[in-house]
């Protein structure tokens, strides 16, 4: 390896992959070499309609599962959730990672037709707290407020045919379905349960 070079650094959070790539090499001194040419620093950007998806690694969580009792109930819920959300069919010829104004609005309305998007929180809620991982719970029912929020902020972007926007949102829902995962894991909910199953990304959003 060339010195001053530093190797790369991967960290990967399953399911849903997120890869931080970060490598550097210093320039080699000595006499007669011109220094690094310094770089204005740009404008704020003028684009702020949409939140910025946060680069910064997740630090490691702490497992604090849930009650098996609990984990039951729990289960349960997104099983029926599950069920719901098999109802609704994308159209046909609808890409998510690349729509077109065609499909976008159909895509919308299906979106907002799945309780997910309205009573996710309200219905986990429901569920009670557990007697055992009450913190990693509490974790949960907080992603699943952002789940929310931004599962209403891509239905309204898809039915008003703006596929950037769209897109945008979608991508920031991608981040927090990969957080929902991480924290449930966390609260002893694995990768085969139907849980893991219904935040999984894959098809529609």
């Amino acid at each position: 390896m060339t010195k001053g070079c530093s190797p790369g650094v991967t960290l990967g959070l399953w399911p849903a992959v997120v890869v931080l790539a970060v490598s550097g090499c210093a320039t080699p001194g000595g006499p007669g070499a011109s220094p690094a040419p310094s770089s204005s620093p740009s404008g704020p950007s003028t684009d702020d309609t949409l939140p910025r998806a946060s680069t910064t690694a997740q630090p490691t969580l702490k497992d604090d599962p849930v009650d098996s009792a609990f984990h039951t109930k729990v289960d349960s819920f997104c099983t029926g959730q599950l069920t719901e959300k098999l109802k609704h069919q994308y159209p046909v010829g609808y890409v998510a990672n690349d729509p077109d104004q065609a499909t976008l609005a159909e895509a919308g309305a299906v979106l907002e037709a799945e309780p997910l998007t309205h009573t996710l929180v309200v219905t986990a809620k429901a569920l009670g707290k557990p007697r055992a991982g009450a913190a990693a719970w509490a974790s949960v029912v907080a992603d699943f407020g952002a789940y929310q929020k931004g599962a209403g902020a891509a239905a309204t972007a898809a039915k008003a045919q703006n596929p950037p926007a769209f897109v945008s949102a979608r991508d920031l829902l991608e981040g927090t379905k990969t957080t929902i995962l991480n924290d449930m894991r966390a609260a002893g909910f694995g990768a085969t349960s139907p849980c893991a199953l219904l935040f999984a990304s894959a098809g529609g959003h």
